[in-house]
């Protein structure tokens, strides 16, 4: 599984070992990063849309997190 929040938008997808992308979700941030407390707003939206993600992703991909193998997430932005 990876976790993609490193900037606006969230991100959850399941790809097997050869590469084959089993589910991927994206719920994109329609504030932009421009305007006032984008930061704080995009780091909100990450928080609220990556567990709903990370079980359509799961759901989708007919996987248990006890499944998985590994867990990939973004470690700061850009």
């Amino acid at each position: 599984m990876g976790i993609e929040s490193s900037f606006d938008d969230s991100c959850a997808a399941i790809v097997r070992g050869d590469g084959e992308v089993l589910s991927s979700k994206i719920k994109r941030f329609e504030g932009g990063l421009v305007k006032e407390n984008a930061p704080i707003r995009a780091a909100d939206h990450h928080m609220n849309s990556l567990p709903f993600l990370v079980e359509d992703a799961l759901e989708e991909s007919k996987l248990s997190m006890d499944q998985l193998k590994a867990i990939a997430v973004t470690m700061g932005p850009g």
